[in-house]
C-alpha cells in the first residue's frame, strides 16, 4: 500500500505547505481588514475569499499543474469540493464537542482534528476533481458503470 502512496507523496506536502502558507494569508488579511474598523464576519468573509482564490491559484499553478479544463470550471469544481470540506470541518467539530463538551480548549482541539480529518479529503477532492477530471465526468463515468 505505502508504494501505491509514495507517487503521490510530493504533491501531498506541497498540498501541506500551500495551505500552510495560505493560512497565514488568511489570518493576516483578516487582521489587516480588521483594522480598517469593519465588522468581525465582514472581516472574515472578505479574508476567507482571499484565501480561497490563493488556495486555487497555488494549488493549480504550482502543485498539481493542471490547465486541461477552463479556469472557471476548475474553480467551480473547487468550490464545491471546499464547502463539502466545510461541512465535514462543522460536522466534526460538532461531534468533538458533543463527545468531550463545551470549552474553549475543546473548541481548539475539535478545530485541530477537523482540519486534520480535512486534509487528505480536500486533497483528494481537488486531485480527483479540481485539478483532474472534473466533477461531471466523474459522476457519467459512475453512471456509465452502473
Amino acid at each position: 500500500m505505502l508504494e501505491r502512496l509514495r507517487p503521490h507523496l510530493p504533491s501531498f506536502l506541497r498540498y501541506i505547505a500551500i495551505g500552510g502558507f495560505v493560512f497565514i494569508i488568511d489570518f493576516g488579511s483578516y487582521a489587516a481588514i480588521l483594522n480598517n474598523d469593519i465588522t468581525y464576519w465582514k472581516a472574515a468573509a472578505i479574508s476567507q475569499i482571499i484565501a480561497f482564490i490563493t488556495h486555487f491559484l497555488l494549488n493549480k499553478h504550482l502543485n498539481f499543474r493542471n490547465h486541461d479544463r477552463p479556469t472557471s470550471q476548475q474553480f467551480a469544481t473547487y468550490l464545491v469540493v471546499a464547502l463539502f470540506c466545510l461541512g465535514v470541518g462543522i460536522a466534526v467539530v460538532q461531534w468533538w464537542i458533543w463527545i468531550f463538551g463545551a470549552s474553549r480548549v475543546n473548541a481548539y482541539i475539535a478545530k485541530c482534528v477537523a482540519v486534520g480529518v480535512n486534509i487528505p479529503i480536500g486533497f483528494i477532492g481537488h486531485k480527483k476533481l479540481t485539478f483532474g477530471q472534473g466533477l461531471k465526468a466523474v459522476v457519467i463515468k459512475r453512471q456509465q458503470a452502473a
